[in-house]
């Protein structure tokens, strides 16, 4: 199926590489948080304005830390004055400071959301996983939120490090009052370094494994949080437990795909190229200011088989089987990042040895 301009419901803008935490887990590492991998502001202008231009209203900004790049509220005036909406994917250190808040509130009004990666929930747990112990910066940033009226969520990677302790996080993020808050678990996923594959999220156990872990603790962490949580589930659906997903589905907390899958987002480098992945980093298959430079051009460039045949590689079925599945339309065969290392048979076969998933 042809990919076309008009399904586009969002555009990702990659600000910069540059962070102030160092999270193992991270796709971004193959850039080494370069602080002169910075998108140029007029780079940054043009494909606002090719998106505008294209009706695409919702805009991601993510880095590294795009909360630190030079020109980030020079960005947000931008699409905010265009009459777009920003969703600021962080690690909420930013939102310690009182200036920062009183500047975004002022300039984006309620059309600006920071989802908040949580990297643990102490200092101690920051340390380990991110190198800095910035759990208390981030509780800081949460009270002064709720001061200026800033709408936040969070997002909380599920490891073989972290998913025996899925309860206890829940516990946690309930004490701290943060339950008052969307939360949305995700599996960790492979980070992509010159060619080799990482597998940090998994090191112990298989995907297929961390999947069941949580869905032991499922019931109880709903227990305790409700309905404030959902889960996006990379895994084939067929890998899934049938039961759980079923609960989850019906209680609306489940998302799977992706905007990859469903054809619906675009991702531009700090170069302004065009990924189909942001764990593709560095690996553009469209370049800002030679294969695009306005509406009509990037249009041209989106559509054209060169693209599409691209995309139809990264986002072919991992198993042959997978083409006649019912449920190939919601779930695309798993997140296509995952089969550049693991194998799908292995996987199913590993999935097959509980009593009942999905077939």
């Amino acid at each position: 199926m042809k990919m076309l301009t008009k399904e586009i419901k969002s555009v990702w803008l990659t600000l910069n590489r540059s962070c102030n935490l160092r999270c193992k887990w991270c796709y971004a590492q193959e850039s080494e948080f370069k602080k002169e991998l910075n998108m140029k502001y007029l780079c940054a202008r043009d494909l606002i304005n090719i998106c505008i231009k294209l009706g695409i209203k919702n805009f991601i900004l993510i880095g590294g830390e795009p909360t630190i790049y030079e020109s980030f509220f020079d960005v947000v005036r931008l699409i905010i004055e265009a009459g777009g909406r920003i969703t600021v994917m962080t690690n909420g250190l930013a939102l310690r400071s009182k200036l920062f808040c009183e500047r975004i509130k002022q300039i984006a009004g309620d059309k600006c959301q920071f989802n908040i990666s949580l990297k643990g929930m102490s200092d101690e747990e920051y340390g380990k996983n991110c190198g800095v112990q910035a759990f208390s910066d981030v509780l800081k940033g949460c009270s002064n939120s709720e001061k200026y009226g800033i709408r936040i969520s969070f997002i909380y990677v599920i490891s073989a490090d972290n998913v025996d302790r899925i309860v206890e996080f829940s516990q946690r993020y309930k004490a701290y009052g943060l339950n008052k808050y969307p939360l949305n678990f995700s599996y960790c996923n492979d980070v992509i370094n010159d060619s080799s594959f990482h597998n940090i999220g998994c090191n112990c156990k298989s995907a297929v494994e961390i999947d069941r872990i949580f869905n032991s603790h499922y019931e109880k962490v709903y227990e305790i949080l409700g309905s404030v949580f959902g889960l996006h589930q990379s895994l084939p659906i067929c890998m899934t437990d049938k039961y759980y997903f079923d609960l989850m589905k019906k209680r609306d907390q489940l998302f799977t795909a992706c905007h990859v899958l469903r054809r619906t987002g675009v991702i531009f480098d700090t170069n302004g190229g065009l990924l189909l992945c942001n764990h593709l980093v560095g690996y553009e298959i469209g370049r800002y200011g030679v294969d695009y430079f306005d509406m009509d051009s990037f249009k041209s460039f989106f559509e054209s088989d060169l693209v599409n045949n691209v995309r139809e590689r990264l986002t072919s079925m991992p198993s042959i089987s997978c083409r006649n599945c019912k449920n190939a339309s919601i779930c695309g065969g798993g997140c296509c990042i995952r089969w550049f290392s693991q194998d799908f048979s292995a996987m199913k076969k590993d999935a097959l040895k509980r009593k009942e998933v999905i077939k």
